[in-house]
């Protein structure tokens, strides 16, 4: 099932009018059957406690303050068929529903854990683009510097999220996505509390109204003494490590791309690369799962980590994806 989390696996294909919900009369579904089943359409139709029940998640009410932090109203952690959801008692039920089907909408085969914040308060003035870029022009690094955290995010329209280190790309820590007025800033849970509100002003003091992409790596230590390691390396690998001179934990095996390109749409000149993907190492990776040769499966949604055998499960399906584009092209053609 597709979905907008960047851990997870890229959408299973379903055939139009291929059944979503198992039938009342017959034995029950699989969740992983059902998750494959189910499109990212479905997630937003199908009842709730349909969807808790055929993807096996269980739900659970706690009392405020039990979550991991101050101001997450949910949590979820496990995967597809073993799994569950964290609400706060008191999160109103016009927020609970929404919430839980973005939650469901992230879940995978690979265990995870997300969290999710109250809904932020909507900004009262400045309203339009324009005005807050005037505002924010108009302050003084003084006045930036000592106004509370919260406050500046709340001004320049920026969320911050929490999110698992492998959410973002290999070496990052943290990552800003948007303008002023709608801009979210991911923080790696490894990232130290010390580390964050420097990483978080350090984006907003470089926002602007044009969209933007900004990331920051690990943060740089104090250099006391340059020594020089032998690299066990892979054959696949193209990484160049004989040229690398900066801290050895940003050392990554990776071998050469394969892209899948959709070619010879009718009135454009442009391919569109739809995913590509790598074998990958990330030697001093906290995740053990990445310490070890594992498929990088990247999309526009973001970067997948897979497994090796979860890798060759999903070659498989796109192998069935390819027959039947191949089935359907034969019957459009009468044949």
């Amino acid at each position: 099932m597709s979905n907008t989390a960047r851990t997870s696996i890229p959408a299973t294909f379903r055939q139009s009018g291929a059944p979503v919900t198992p039938a009342t009369a017959a034995a029950p579904v699989a969740p992983a059957s059902f998750w494959k089943a189910v499109t990212l359409g479905d997630v937003a139709t199908i009842p709730v406690a349909e969807l808790l029940t055929g993807m096996g998640v269980t739900l659970i009410e706690v009392e405020p303050g039990e979550l991991a932090a101050d101001g997450i109203v949910a949590y979820f952690h496990g995967r597809i068929g073993e799994a569950e959801i964290q609400v706060e008692r008191t999160l109103p039920q016009t927020d609970r529903e929404p919430i839980i089907r973005e939650l469901l909408a992230r879940i995978s085969p690979v265990e995870q854990t997300y969290s999710k914040r109250a809904p932020g308060p909507a900004a009262t003035s400045p309203t339009s683009t324009e005005d807050l870029w005037a505002l924010w022009q108009s302050m003084t690094v003084g006045e930036t510097a000592h106004m509370p955290l919260d406050k500046l995010l709340t001004l320049l329209g920026v969320t911050v999220e929490e999110v698992e280190p492998k959410a973002l790309q290999i070496g990052d820590y943290a990552r800003f996505t948007g303008r002023i007025g709608d801009g979210e800033i991911w923080l790696s849970r490894s990232l130290p509390q010390a580390d964050r509100e420097p990483i978080v002003r350090d984006f907003l003091n470089t926002i602007t109204p044009e969209p933007a992409t900004r990331t920051r790596g690990p943060v740089a230590a104090r250099l006391v003494r340059r020594v020089t390691v032998q690299v066990d390396c892979y054959d696949w690998c193209t990484e160049a490590h004989h040229e690398h001179t900066g801290p050895i934990e940003d050392i990554i095996h990776a071998s050469a791309y394969a892209d899948l390109t959709l070619s010879g749409i009718a009135n454009s000149n442009e391919d569109v690369l739809l995913m590509h993907a790598r074998i990958g190492v990330d030697p001093f990776s906290i995740l053990e799962a990445e310490r070890k040769p594992h498929i990088v499966i990247d999309d526009e949604q973001g970067m997948h980590i897979l497994p090796l055998m979860e890798a060759v499960a999903f070659a498989d399906e796109l192998a069935e994806f390819a027959a039947e584009i191949r089935r359907q092209a034969s019957k459009a053609a009468g044949k």
